[in-house]
């Protein structure tokens, strides 16, 4: 009954695991870290989850009182809100949901002061900053989050486990940006986590929107205080860099980035997908950055304000329907997010066709979501607005001053190809530019990238030549690599072609068409061509996250020889291929 209060005693012992291989236990006996060891009263699911090393425990907002006999050569660091001193120690944990509680070696850990947050720390180098760092970061928590925590215990582990990913995997000794700002950018990702673990329940569930939100408040916090940083940080004035797109973008691009990276190459999964049926690069990367992406495009429909009254009664109600939640500020039919989008897997497709003197948009999307179109008139102004429609749009342009429209321009929903969502009416047309090496492309340009090519054999000689492609990190539907070169010994063309084309027809089938032609020389004087066409057909598991393959390749080697006296030989070897793996880490 809620009026009965009911005491149990429980006694239990705790053996403390190895430290190395979990996030909590014993180090070494330099410190035991006993995090989640109290016994507690999660919040009720239908439901169960395992455990499955996410920390993400199920556990309501609670109440603790812990009293440690005081230790000699230890001391007891925690996140709890305050401890009274007698002959033992009791420390008072008020509504957390996560207690962090670790017994270490004095002075192991170091307690800087951020005005009215203390932070606890192994490493020492990670909370060395100035006052004004310091100032900026206590005010943007208490500003971003109505009663943040206000203690916070971060080991080395915790630190190097959720550092911003991929910069926390580049060797120290390439100075992208000065190491301060790094860590800067780690600890205000790791305080604003802690702080989202502390408002949000059902983290397992939730993990888009716990992951999303972490992603959207951090982007925040670079937006307002270091708007100037560059993707590549210091690379970006060197001269190799200057003429690419990739010095120009920002730190912040990286989340958008990142994100057709991954669509590029058809890995990505539904962001609503429980985290223990992620791949590692959905997990770490592309779910978290494609919330945010969602999340950002959902606060761009509903209105900023809406937006953030949703999450703040989120913070405050994080039991209730998300869905709800939203639609009751916004006050709008918001299906197609909840329901749709975050479920969605496939890759959009848009494209803007001319048909007699009328528009049409096309879309390979099977559900009514609402997407931006853009209109640019002669005076370079430009207009949004929300169009809903399944598979064809009439579009009509009932003004003559209209200079081109765009059908879910770049920054909104992903898709791998861009080129074909906008249509000039007047004006010039993006021209196509040479770049060397290769480079993050625009998504309205054609670029071809170059690269110098030098070869050598008996019978060629050396052989100085160029390469043209269009391939750069974003994996395209069609790739062609062109190789002219010139023969110093025989003072003629030689070189090599090849096209691919990759058709995605799911996440688990992949066809490709590869095709080779090349001339050299075999001999003096005589030379010869290769054509070689190839057709692969690879099928993976329906469960995305296991490495079982199966490849069928079935592939054409024709060989024209130039003989002596003019004469030629030809001959041509076809194989079949079956290729079965399974390859483990």
């Amino acid at each position: 009954k809620p009026v009965e209060i009911i005491n149990i005693q429980i006694d239990y012992v705790i053996n403390f695991p190895d430290y190395k291989i979990l996030d909590y236990g014993n180090d070494r006996n330099e410190k035991f870290v006993i995090n989640d060891y109290f016994i507690t009263v999660p919040t009720y699911f239908k439901k169960r989850f395992s455990n499955k090393g996410f920390n993400d425990k199920l556990n309501r907002l609670n109440t603790f009182e812990i009293t440690i006999n005081n230790l000699r050569d230890y001391e007891v660091i925690s996140n709890a809100d305050n401890c009274i001193k007698t002959n033992k120690t009791s420390y008072f944990f008020n509504n957390k949901r996560n207690i962090k509680f670790i017994i270490s070696k004095k002075s192991l850990f170091r307690e800087l002061d951020f005005i009215d947050l203390k932070i606890f720390s192994e490493n020492h180098d990670f909370i060395n900053f100035n006052n004004s760092i310091s100032n900026r970061i206590n005010s943007f928590i208490n500003e971003s989050f109505d009663n943040p925590l206000k203690k916070y215990v971060f080991t080395n582990k915790a630190i190097s486990n959720n550092k911003l990913y991929p910069y926390s995997e580049i060797p120290d000794f390439i100075k992208i940006f000065d190491s301060n700002f790094l860590n800067e950018i780690n600890l205000v990702k790791l305080l604003i986590k802690e702080n989202l673990k502390n408002k949000l329940s059902d983290l397992r569930t939730n993990y888009w929107l716990y992951s999303g939100l972490e992603i959207y408040f951090l982007n925040i916090y670079i937006d307002k205080f270091h708007a100037d940083k560059k993707l590549i940080g210091n690379y970006s004035k060197f001269p190799f860099f200057k003429k690419h797109n990739l010095s120009n973008y920002s730190f912040n691009d990286q989340f958008y980035l990142i994100n057709k990276f991954v669509f590029s190459r058809d890995l990505n999964q539904k962001i609503s997908s429980h985290p223990e049926n992620l791949t590692r690069i959905n997990y770490r990367l592309n779910n978290p950055y494609s919330s945010f992406n969602n999340l950002k495009y959902l606060e761009n429909f509903i209105g900023t304000k809406s937006f953030k009254l949703s999450i703040n009664d989120l913070f405050n109600n994080s039991n209730d329907n998300i869905s709800q939640i939203f639609e009751k500020y916004s006050e709008q039919d918001l299906e197609w997010f909840f329901n749709d989008l975050i479920n969605e897997d496939k890759n959009l497709e848009f494209k803007i066709i001319k048909e007699n003197n009328n528009f049409s948009i096309l879309s390979n999307n099977k559900k009514n979501y609402p997407v931006v179109l853009r209109t640019t008139y002669s005076n370079n102004k430009s207009q949004n607005e929300y169009i809903s429609f399944i598979n064809k749009y009439n579009l009509r342009l009932e003004q003559n001053n209209i200079s081109k429209v765009e059908i879910n321009p770049p920054g909104n929903l992903i898709e791998k190809n861009y080129k074909d969502n906008i249509f000039y009416i007047k004006g010039k047309k993006p021209n196509t530019i040479f770049r060397f090496f290769t480079d993050f492309e625009k998504e309205y340009e054609n670029q071809i990238y170059y690269r110098p090519l030098f070869s050598y054999n008996l019978y060629n000689g050396i052989s100085p030549g160029i390469t043209l492609t269009n391939k750069s990190p974003l994996k395209k539907t069609f790739t062609y690599f062109l190789n002219p070169q010139y023969s110093f010994k025989t003072k003629k063309p030689i070189g090599s072609i090849n096209l691919g084309l990759r058709d995605a027809i799911s996440k688990t089938n992949i066809l490709n068409y590869n095709l080779n032609l090349s001339k050299f020389n075999y001999n003096y004087n005589l030379y010869y061509t290769r054509f070689s066409p190839t057709l692969s057909y690879i099928i993976k598991d329906k469960n995305l996250k296991s490495n079982k393959r199966l490849l069928l390749q079935l592939k054409n080697i024709s060989i024209n020889k130039q003989l002596e006296f003019n004469e030629k030989e030809k001959y041509s070897i076809t194989t079949l291929s079956i290729l079965k793996s399974n390859i483990n880490a």
